[in-house]
């Protein structure tokens, strides 16, 4: 065990426990089935002790590893922050738009339930982003991926993709 696998052991410890808290805290809000918020609990749980048996295997050295950064816990507020705010704004829509087309109230709940759906797959989606892959990557690449790459390989890839994609040319 060295130091920084300790410093990185200690941080993935700090994320896991913010990100947690941070999604138990707002799980109710945001489910307001109870059905809907214990599947969510479940799923962020076992990622939780995932990420957590990750992280003691890399300080340990049995490989693996975890790639969480205090990054993720700002990516994972920002999106728990504005999706309270979608939800809130959906929300209030819902409840002028019903009365003004004469819409049953049964059909308005039926919307609402689908939205609390795809609102819960989406925090599900960042959470599990969060704790496991260490962010949130915009340019492609695979959501929970905890292995860790060196700045050479990185390197490579980008290359190899910009030859694929034409932008290098030989001289």
């Amino acid at each position: 065990m060295s130091g920084s696998s300790l410093v990185g052991f200690l941080v993935s410890i700090i994320v896991l426990i913010a990100v947690g808290a941070i999604f138990f805290l707002v799980i109710d809000r945001v489910a307001k089935d109870a059905l809907l918020a214990k599947i969510a609990k479940i799923v962020i749980g076992c990622l939780i002790l995932i990420a957590l048996i990750l992280a003691f295997a890399g300080v340990l050295g049995l490989g693996g590893g975890l790639a969480a950064s205090p990054y993720s816990i700002v990516i994972f507020g920002v999106a728990v922050l504005v999706l309270l705010v979608v939800l809130y704004l959906v929300d209030y829509f819902l409840s002028w738009l019903g009365p003004q087309m004469g819409m049953s109230s049964g059909i308005v709940e039926v919307v609402r339930y689908v939205i609390t759906v795809l609102a819960l797959i989406a925090l599900i989606y960042v959470a599990g982003t969060a704790l496991i892959g260490g962010g949130i990557n915009f340019l492609g690449g695979a959501p929970f991926r905890y292995e860790r790459h060196s700045q050479v390989e990185r390197l490579d890839i980008t290359l190899l993709r910009r030859s694929d994609a034409g932008l290098l040319r030989a001289a």
